[in-house]
């Protein structure tokens, strides 16, 4: 792969998560996307090998240990091994994984950790999504529809396969798939808003859409298109 770290950074490769534990895979995976960073996530070291043999990765991350501490230190040397010239890091609440181990991981953030030092270890190896025009074009076009309670505009600007989370109170905070299901729901809530208006404060680039930050209604949303 040459020199490594620039290569994968100039051709954006995503992060790769090797996590057992699925609902903390969807957590982490919605951290690294909604801060810009595209990523993929896989339950074993198998999948993750397999992976690596085909897909470009820009960092691996590991949640150490997986199953019992010989196991686990089995794992993590196969996974070194594979990922070759790709860094590798642990996520752990060990504190005595085994040096023939822990030396080769490129950094170990104990657990617990906060989200905001996850990232800035990322972004040491891994690129942000990067904007381009279009999809900004795109993202003002969706915010005046949605200013405007024009549905049929807000649905057409999304993909089929549209993914949108609204978090905030308990009436509100949902995630929503698939375009017709996003359509009704915009369509529902937003009767209650009358004069909704909505002033973008933050734009961070997916892989498949983007999640842009607003103040609009009284509230800050975070909402999620293609």
């Amino acid at each position: 792969m040459g020199n490594g770290d620039e290569l994968v950074r100039a051709c954006n490769a995503p992060v790769l998560l090797v996590e057992d534990d699925l609902d903390l895979g969807a957590a982490m995976e919605e951290l690294l996307l909604e801060a810009g960073f595209p990523i993929r996530v896989v339950r074993s070291v198998p999948d993750a090998e397999r992976l690596l043999q085909t897909t470009a990765f820009s960092i691996v991350l590991i949640d150490y240990p997986l199953g019992s501490p010989e196991h686990s230190r089995m794992q993590a040397s196969v996974l070194l091994d594979a990922a070759s010239e790709v860094p590798v890091a642990c996520l752990t609440a060990w504190d005595g994984i085994p040096p023939e181990v822990s030396t080769r991981f490129v950094f170990t953030l104990l657990k617990p950790f906060r989200p905001e030092e996850l990232l800035a270890q990322v972004g040491k190896f891994a690129a942000v999504q990067v904007p381009d025009v279009a999809r900004a074009s795109v993202i003002a076009r969706y915010f005046e529809a949605l200013g405007a309670h024009d549905w049929t505009t807000v649905a057409a600007l999304c993909s089929e396969r549209v993914r949108y989370h609204l978090p905030g109170t308990e009436v509100l905070s949902r995630t929503i798939e698939g375009r017709e299901a996003f359509r009704a729901h915009a369509a529902e809530v937003f009767k209650s808003f009358p004069e909704a208006r909505f002033d973008v404060t933050t734009v961070s680039w997916l892989p498949y859409g983007a999640v842009a930050s607003y103040d609009g209604v009284g509230a800050c949303r975070t909402a999620r298109s293609a």
